[in-house]
């Protein structure tokens, strides 16, 4: 059995233009318009960068370890064979 053969499958190419939200509104000091994608590229910027922080406060904190009362719940329940 061929695999691909001479016939190959083509990709579509698909573009699609950002759309601007407001019209005159431009991101400051240039002439780039505020488009849908460039926003929502914000958000997950904005989003990521709170996930950091609160990773690296807990981390900080050194509330890293377990309470010793988990601990021995989690061999009780493992000896029950659970």
């Amino acid at each position: 059995m061929i695999v691909g053969g001479v016939f190959k499958p083509l990709s579509p190419v698909v573009v699609l233009p950002p759309e601007p939200i407001w019209p005159g509104l431009n991101i400051p000091f240039t002439s780039i318009p505020v488009s849908n994608t460039f926003l929502a590229t914000l958000f997950a910027d904005v989003v990521l960068l709170a996930f950091a922080f609160g990773a690296w406060r807990f981390s900080r904190s050194g509330r890293l370890v377990r309470p010793a009362s988990t601990i021995s719940l989690n061999g009780w329940s493992s000896s029950c064979g659970t």
